[in-house]
């Protein structure tokens, strides 16, 4: 049997190439029911397979559910968010 956490990560990626975008909006109770798991186990998907290092960002939103907003980057749009402008002597 597969792991829950392996399948949680599969489920949001197969979501990810369905749509064809580089976006998936999931509200973690309902898709916590889908899946048959807790809404913590959902979070901890997020937060540990979904990293900037990833190529992912996850933009969490309270209210209406609590929707979760996973968003594919590429390796330069993550270079120029988290960088801060250097100073050249």
């Amino acid at each position: 049997m597969r792991n829950l956490a392996d399948a949680i990560e599969n489920f949001i990626i197969r979501q990810l190439l369905e749509d064809r975008e580089d976006a998936v909006l999931v509200q973690r109770n309902e898709l916590a029911d889908k899946l048959s798991c807790a809404p913590s186990q959902i979070s901890y998907v997020l937060s540990t397979r979904f990293t900037p290092e990833r190529g992912f960002m996850v933009e969490s939103r309270r209210g209406s559910g609590g929707f979760v907003r996973i968003v594919r980057v590429m390796p330069h749009e993550l270079h120029e968010e988290n960088c801060e402008p250097t100073v050249h002597d």
